[in-house]
């Protein structure tokens, strides 16, 4: 504990002791290698600000409240609906994927297994099955009156 100067703070079950500075939340810069901030609320705070826009002409330029850019940027709202989001980014003249993600294009991947393939697939014909078989029972409701299956 000598060897720690100024005021210090000991933890009371741990008795690690901190320096005062690291017992509060003291933004420190990140080393981002491609200077794009972390998340979907820094980087539409980013854009907006490099544009000196405020939250209010951003939100009047895609159509929403003010409230909302406010809720997004500050991380109240974790990304924007799809429709905000493709005119957020196509007003603040970015992709949406960058917008999204930080990153200027979809990272490149693998085409499904084609075990995964064929059980989507089969998820998918079992769906689409079931809505045929529900829009046929309710058309025969509708032509044969409200008569059902073992009703005979």
């Amino acid at each position: 504990m000598g060897a720690l100067r100024g005021r210090g703070y000991t933890h009371l079950h741990s008795g690690s002791t901190l320096m005062r500075d690291a017992q509060y939340h003291t933004p420190k810069a990140r080393p981002y290698t491609s200077g794009v901030s972390e998340t979907f609320g820094d980087r539409l705070r980013s854009l907006r600000t490099k544009r000196h826009l405020t939250p209010s002409a951003l939100a009047h330029a895609v159509g929403v409240t003010e409230g909302a850019i406010r809720q997004m940027e500050s991380g109240q709202t974790k990304s924007a609906s799809f429709l905000v989001g493709l005119k957020l980014a196509h007003f603040l003249g970015v992709t949406p994927w960058f917008l999204a993600t930080g990153r200027d294009a979809a990272p490149e991947t693998e085409s499904p297994s084609p075990d995964r393939a064929l059980a989507a697939m089969e998820r998918l014909s079992l769906q689409i099955n079931a809505i045929d078989r529900r829009v046929k029972a309710l058309e025969a409701r509708r032509r044969g009156g409200t008569r059902r299956k073992g009703q005979e």
